[in-house]
C-alpha cells in the first residue's frame, strides 16, 4: 500500500532534482501527492489506464487532451506516465508533466528512484 506521506516525500525529493511536475497516484488512480497541491484528491485519467490495461507506460500529447478532457471531463496534461512496481505488484503510478522528449529521457529514472525509495520505506 503506497502511503501518502511517503509519496510526498519521495514526490518532493524527486520534483527538486527534475525541476518537473510530479504526480503520484495510488492503485485507485487518485493523486495521493502532487508538485502541484491543487491536484491532490483528484482522479487521475493516465493513472487510471495504466492501471486498468496494466500498461508499461502512457504518454498523453497535446493532440490527445482535448479528447480526453471532453471523454472524461477530467484535468489532464502532456507528460508520461508510468506504473511504480512494488515487489513484483504495481502499487501506483507516477507522471511526470512534459514534452516526450524531455521526460522520456528521464522518466524511467525516476520511476526507478521512486521504487527504490518506496521500497525502502
Amino acid at each position: 500500500m503506497l502511503s501518502k506521506s511517503i509519496a510526498t516525500n519521495t514526490v518532493k525529493e524527486i520534483s527538486n532534482l527534475v525541476n518537473k511536475h510530479i504526480n503520484m497516484m495510488n492503485v485507485d488512480g487518485i493523486i495521493i501527492a502532487s508538485s502541484n497541491p491543487e491536484r491532490i484528491g483528484q482522479t487521475h485519467w493516465g493513472a487510471e489506464k495504466i492501471i486498468a490495461e496494466n500498461l508499461d507506460e502512457l504518454y498523453i500529447t497535446n493532440e490527445d487532451i482535448s479528447d480526453i478532457q471532453i471523454s472524461s471531463n477530467q484535468f489532464v496534461q502532456t507528460g508520461l506516465n508510468l506504473p511504480l512496481i512494488i515487489r513484483g505488484e504495481t502499487a501506483g503510478v507516477i507522471g511526470i508533466t512534459g514534452e516526450y522528449d524531455e521526460v522520456s529521457q528521464i522518466g524511467y529514472i525516476i520511476k526507478k528512484m521512486a521504487e527504490i525509495l518506496l521500497e525502502d520505506q
